[in-house]
């Protein structure tokens, strides 16, 4: 047999042993807590919900349940925290008209991990057809009220999406509508002030980042500045159309197979007419 092939069949085997070693370490129970997506990895987000569960402190409300990394936060900073995220909970759930329940969401409570790491908050927010999740929010930056609780709660009650502009778009907006903390991608700037800024000075990042904003499905993204652009653009626009078509036809396009489609049909105007619209205000 050539060296390369056997090279390569050895490569393959190790891979393969690696996977059925993480997946014979994770009991059949687990496959509930499991994430998906490009952001996170199931053996990863089950292996820091183990880690959080193991020794760290939790707390538990009507609405939630919150486990903290031991002697990450305070007793105070975890009770203030979790107030919070009932608080939010609640005005998320008035504002979109969207009420977290059993019957919707398959359990009562929202669980938050909360974790020292340098890595991103994100969310587990599949439901049908993927019935084996259930809501699970990863929340870091905890320490000095920089986590986006609140955004992450947007994520878990409003599930039902299939454009990533407007995804992240409407978390970023009520990050900051609805009293979150100030956290990225804007940390505490008016979205509308920062997309403005950026799109004047014609900011590389920005400016390619604005040719993904309004596309249908979910983009690739060239690097963390383009990213992080996304964010910027998508909260601004996503505010503008919230105030434009109100909560109701929002919502109905937010769900829509076919965004740029569903915006014809609600509002008979073409998508291209609504940004140019938001553009000219935001510039």
């Amino acid at each position: 047999m050539p060296k390369r092939r056997t090279r390569n069949l050895l490569v393959q085997s190790l891979i393969f042993a690696a996977v059925m070693l993480c997946a014979a370490g994770l009991p059949l129970a687990d496959a509930r807590e499991c994430s998906y997506g490009p952001y996170t990895g199931r053996c990863h987000d089950i292996g820091l919900i183990r880690s959080i569960k193991s020794d760290g402190e939790k707390r538990f409300s009507a609405r939630s349940a919150l486990w903290v990394e031991a002697d990450y936060l305070s007793a105070d900073e975890a009770g203030e925290l979790h107030q919070k995220i009932d608080a939010g909970i609640e005005a998320v759930e008035n504002f979109l008209g969207l009420p977290f329940s059993r019957e919707a969401y398959g359990q009562e409570k929202i669980e938050f991990f909360v974790h020292s790491r340098r890595a991103p908050s994100h969310t587990i927010t599949g439901y049908s057809p993927r019935k084996y999740m259930h809501p699970v929010v990863f929340l870091s930056f905890a320490k000095g009220k920089r986590t986006p609780y609140l955004h992450e709660i947007v994520h878990i009650i409003a599930w039902d999406w299939n454009t990533l502009w407007l995804k992240e778009g409407l978390a970023v907006d009520l990050n900051d509508a609805l009293g979150g903390y100030t956290a990225f991608p804007n940390f505490g700037e008016s979205v509308d002030d920062f997309a403005g800024r950026v799109l004047r000075r014609e900011f590389p990042p920005a400016m390619e980042a604005l040719d993904l904003v309004g596309e249908n499905g979910i983009p690739r993204f060239s690097d963390r500045r383009v990213r992080r652009m996304f964010y910027i653009l998508s909260g601004s626009y996503a505010g503008y159309l919230l105030r434009e078509w109100g909560v109701e036809k929002f919502m109905r396009i937010y769900s829509a197979k076919d965004t740029e489609a569903a915006i014809q049909q609600e509002t008979g105007k073409p998508a291209w007419r609504w940004k140019e619209a938001w553009l000219g205000g935001v510039k």
